[in-house]
């Protein structure tokens, strides 16, 4: 937990400063730098003394920018830790208490075995820059860095009215955090302490008390931390979880009435007030080559706790092994929390942000009904699952299966399309098997509207593509083009059907494939990819319905191999597997669904299971990246949709005429040939539209 802290270090007298830092060394003649740390912070001097340590700061050049100089104690680290830990063995210099037992919420103490809690005051860890600087000839400017950009000749690090050049860049500056959504929560850990001198010794010096709840939680979550610093001194301290930070005039009179109900009469010697992020969204943090963020603004601060110090250690653990690897080879990544613990700390925060009267319960119970020992281990992250499970049934039930419950629904929010759409394939499925007499009208009524929804319109702002904005003026030569297309294709398959269902199905495979991957925001190889996933739709529609694919491509005048039903349903499922295997390897559960929904859809008519795709995946994914890249609502892209669909269902109506008064005899046998027939002549010109709207664009990511 990391404390700000003025005006006194509790282990110098009052008012103590540092010695100055010495003046900066001299620039190097070519102007560029091995390493710059922005930030002369905890982080910073932790990774120092790794690369002190390792030997790698020997004939390297190294600045320090900071507007601080890092004189006064503004800070107070702690952790837990076994003494053989290397955090503990490293920092033992820098240590000013331990503590072998551990109090919570005046419950009686335990033994913190194998643990022991350690205190660092920030001036022994400046004293310790300091001393590098010296040491290493480190130069060390004073000022507040407000830009770093990647150039040829290095990373410029610029400041006002200055700046310099390096290789490699350390930043730990504050850090900035993403915008907070439905299950995120942006707190802070607030808190205000008081360095006492008591007329009574303390009662026990060996214990450190983490949560003391029996202050007034105004509204929020609030306890007290007691520190024993000496035989008569203590570091009392009201902290808050909560959206606001405490206020002096609300914690003053809550710290003075505790200190005098528990410790009698006092003087105050010193105070210290600080406010720690605690956040579960991303951080905000640029990408910048030649930058690593270090510190909070490398996520070091556990989101749940405030605890940063062990964290900050073991980055510079593993950035210090990263500078002695070869030239050339990328700093190895620091280490991060599992996923599942990220989970545990988004559901306290949103609790906390919503509930704040749930915290005291909560922690209460934790510590009462849980040894110390383990809840500090999980605190750690290093328990194992089954014990996460014993530790989080312990807690009220009730808020954390309500939060587990708002973060699934915010979780699979971007999958409740493709879910929405396996859940309509099961209900179409059901249907079938179950009202035989009622479906046909069912299927009939689902695609017209459908159709008239998403299907028609997504291919009826082709217009609009070439030009990547909404109130693009209409082009007669555009529309005469794509009519011109789309008859021509229509006069091939009159002519030659063989040729004109190749044709389509490669080039609807293509642009099936395309508008999927694009959507998925699915990177490598995508036209490969693209293609292999078109492939792979079309070959599930037609191989699972052997029978009728092979009778409405025989009434267009190709003739194909008989396949089993048993065969092209089998073949069809097992390549619906490979499609599923497919989405876990890159990770995309919206892969997953669409081979499921395929694979129901073999139990479905070929009409309403190529409807499906078309309409409930295709066309949807395809209306969303045009409501994306024309930067548009839904309402705009209707209105400007409008003539073309009017336009599309006319040259239905006419297909339906035709098949009725004998215009288009080669298909009046089968409705379902002329509605491919009807579907490939409109869709061919859009295709190559979208195809060349989609290689702008560029991947969703």
């Amino acid at each position: 937990m990391q404390h700000q802290q003025w005006p006194i270090d509790v282990n110098l007298p009052q008012n103590a400063i540092l010695k100055p830092p010495p003046p900066p060394a001299s620039v190097p003649d070519d102007g560029l730098y091995d390493w710059v740390f922005v930030g002369s912070g905890a982080a910073a001097t932790l990774l120092l003394l790794a690369l002190e340590r390792r030997g790698a700061l020997a004939g390297r050049q190294v600045a320090i920018v900071d507007p601080d100089a890092k004189a006064r104690n503004d800070k107070t680290f702690c952790f837990w830790a076994r003494p053989s830990d290397a955090v503990a063995e490293h920092c033992a210099p820098l240590v000013s208490h331990r503590w072998s037992a551990v109090r919570m919420n005046q419950q009686p103490r335990e033994q913190l075995e194998p643990w022991v809690y350690h205190h660092i005051p920030s001036t022994a860890v400046y004293a310790e820059l300091h001393r590098m600087v010296a040491a290493h000839g480190i130069h060390s400017v004073r000022a507040a860095v407000q830009s770093l950009e990647a150039t040829e000749a290095g990373v410029e690090v610029r400041w006002p009215g200055g700046g310099l050049r390096a290789r490699q860049v350390f930043d730990s500056r504050p850090p900035q955090f993403q915008a907070a959504v439905d299950n995120q929560a942006h707190l802070l850990q607030s808190f205000i302490g008081w360095v006492i001198e008591t007329d009574h010794p303390v009662p026990d010096p060996e214990c450190v008390e983490l949560m003391d709840f029996s202050v007034d939680q105004t509204h929020s979550t609030q306890f007290v931390y007691v520190l024993p610093l000496g035989p008569r001194s203590l570091l009392v301290e009201l902290t808050r979880f909560g959206e606001t930070g405490l206020a002096q005039e609300a914690a003053y009179p809550l710290l003075h009435a505790y200190i005098q109900e528990r410790f009698g009469t006092y003087r105050q010697v010193g105070e210290e007030a600080g406010c720690i992020p605690m956040s579960s969204a991303p951080l905000a943090v640029e990408t910048v080559p030649g930058v690593i963020c270090i510190g909070g603004r490398g996520g070091a601060i556990k989101p749940s706790t405030g605890y940063a110090f062990k964290t900050m250690f073991a980055q510079a653990q593993w950035l210090a092994d990263a500078a002695r690897a070869p030239a050339g080879t990328p700093p190895a990544p620091p280490p991060t929390s599992p996923g599942r613990f990220r989970l545990y700390d988004r559901l306290l925060l949103d609790i906390l942000r919503r509930s704040p009267a749930w915290g005291k319960p909560i922690f209460s119970t934790l510590f009462r009904r849980n040894p110390t020992a383990n809840v500090l281990r999980f605190l750690d992250e290093k328990t194992t699952f089954s014990q996460d499970l014993r530790i989080l049934l312990s807690l009220p039930l009730a808020p954390f299966l309500a939060a587990w419950m708002r973060d699934a629904w915010v979780r699979l929010r971007p999958h409740q399309p493709p879910l929405g759409l396996a859940t309509v394939a099961c209900g179409l499925w059901m249907a079938h098997a179950k009202w035989p007499a009622g479906y046909p009208m069912m299927e009939a009524g689902g695609l017209m509207l459908g159709l008239l929804a998403v299907g028609i319109p997504h291919g009826a702002l082709d217009h609009l593509l070439a030009h990547r904005r909404l109130e693009a003026p209409w082009n007669l030569a555009f529309i005469a083009r794509y009519l011109a297309a789309s008859l021509a294709l229509l006069a091939v398959w009159l002519v030659a059907p063989g040729p004109a269902l190749a044709f389509f199905l490669l080039y609807s495979a293509w642009h099936f494939g395309q508008g999927d991957v694009e959507h998925w925001g699915i990177r490598g190889r995508r036209q490969a990819k693209s293609a292999t996933w078109g492939l792979t739709v079309l070959s599930i529609l037609l191989l699972g319905h052997p029978q009728e694919s092979a009778a409405i491509i025989e009434k267009l005048g190709v003739a194909l191999p008989a396949l089993s039903p048993a065969m092209g349903q089998g073949v069809a499922w097992a390549w619906a597997g490979c499609a599923a295997l497919w989405g876990l390897w890159e990770r995309r559960l919206a892969v997953v669904l669409a081979a499921a929904t395929l694979a129901v859809t073999v139990q479905l008519p070929l009409l309403a299971a190529f409807g499906l795709y078309f309409i409930g995946q295709h066309s949807l994914h395809g209306w969303w990246s045009l409501r994306r890249g024309l930067s548009a609502s839904d309402a705009q892209l209707y209105r400007r949709a409008l003539p073309f669909s009017a336009a599309a269902f006319g040259f239905l109506g006419l297909a339906v005429a035709g098949l009725h008064w004998g215009w288009l005899a080669a298909f009046q046998q089968d409705v379902e040939a002329a509605f491919f027939v009807f579907l490939s002549c409109i869709s061919f010109p859009h295709v190559v539209a979208m195809h060349r709207f989609h290689r702008t664009a560029g991947p969703r990511s």
